[in-house]
């Protein structure tokens, strides 16, 4: 779920079972399982008193080819995370 508006490179977003934010553990367990597998790196934050996480794309070598490895690792280990509480 997009939580805020995507300014210039910065998004801000959380894990959602039918629209109803995960807890800020479980959104810091999928944090840690995503910097283990170390593809891509994303850090936990708080919007609007919501368990978030933050992305920003800001090197201008990022390619189409990272974006897409980012996002492939960030929705396996997301499926991940919610087939363990048996969210899906």
């Amino acid at each position: 779920c997009l939580l805020a508006p995507v300014r210039l490179n910065g998004v801000c977003f959380t894990l959602a079972v039918e629209k109803k934010a995960l807890s800020p553990e479980r959104v810091r367990r999928y944090l840690k399982r995503l910097q283990s597998d170390g593809t891509v790196f994303l850090t936990a934050t708080t919007y609007k008193d919501t368990p978030a996480i933050r992305v920003s794309i800001a090197n201008w070598r990022t390619t189409q080819r990272d974006v897409e490895a980012a996002w492939g690792a960030m929705v396996r280990i997301a499926k991940e995370e919610l087939e363990d509480f048996g969210d899906i």
